[in-house]
């Protein structure tokens, strides 16, 4: 997520009702989607790393069992009409 907000600011944009990745570091894949028909264009990559966070904060509070953090997936979405996925590495989003 780090590297998303290292990115020179910029104001992510996805045409409707599509997903595009926008990192793909240790195995591991975050995407973001437009879930309304119109594009959306984000304030900047941090909304991105922001849902990501959320996504593994929730998800990994969750997993109280022995399942390994890099196996962690989940999707958070905003109540503006988008979302962020985070794919684990049992998914082959990186390639």
């Amino acid at each position: 997520m780090q590297y998303l907000r290292d990115l020179p600011k910029g104001r992510p944009r996805n045409p409707g009702l599509s997903c595009g990745r926008v990192s793909c570091q240790w195995n591991d894949s975050i995407w973001w989607c437009n879930e309304l028909r119109e594009p959306k264009t984000l304030n900047g990559w941090d909304s991105i790393a922001d849902g990501a966070q959320r996504v593994w904060d929730f998800c990994s509070a969750s997993v109280n069992y022995k399942l390994p953090k890099d196996k962690i997936s989940g999707q958070a979405f905003h109540p503006t009409g988008w979302s962020v996925q985070i794919f684990g590495p049992e998914k082959d989003h990186c390639g």
